[in-house]
């Protein structure tokens, strides 16, 4: 007969299609494994830039980011300049701008700190709370802690 009692009830029958063993064989990889994608890693931050075009400050350089973790979860960053806005150079020639970057936690206050941005690269540094946001930084940006390398 052709029923199969291998404890699926009566009346079920493993037969495979040979489609199914052609593309199950085709899948393999040269060990022998059966050949799983990878799956996508779900992005936690990014950053990116724009030209403010209305209020005080039209054409000045703004960056916004975000950035989700376990702890604070998930963290909106907006840096603009404002009225005390001053531009100064750093010992090795790069030029900084003094910004204010308003911060909102999901279903919190907003509240609002300073940061120091980078002109040539557009990085903020908002060193209060150690966070770094980087709009050039490749795969849409970087909004996250501050690292040093270890050289």
């Amino acid at each position: 007969m052709g029923y199969n009692q291998n404890g699926f009830g009566k009346g079920y029958t493993n037969r495979r299609s040979n489609y199914n063993q052609d593309f199950s064989q085709n899948q393999r990889g040269t060990n022998g494994y059966q050949y799983q994608p990878q799956k996508q890693v779900k992005k936690h931050s990014g950053a990116k830039t724009g030209i403010l075009r209305n209020g005080n400050y039209v054409g000045e350089q703004y960056v916004q980011g975000w950035n989700y973790s376990k702890a604070h979860g998930l963290r909106t960053f907006l840096s603009t300049p404002y009225g005390k806005t001053k531009k100064s150079v750093s010992k090795n020639g790069n030029e900084w701008l003094n910004v204010m970057v308003k911060v909102q936690p999901k279903q919190q206050k907003a509240f609002i700190v300073s940061g120091m941005m980078e002109i040539r690269t557009s990085r903020v540094i908002i060193e209060e709370l150690g966070i770094i946001m980087n709009p050039k930084a490749p795969n849409g940006g970087y909004c996250g802690t501050m690292f040093q390398s270890r050289r």
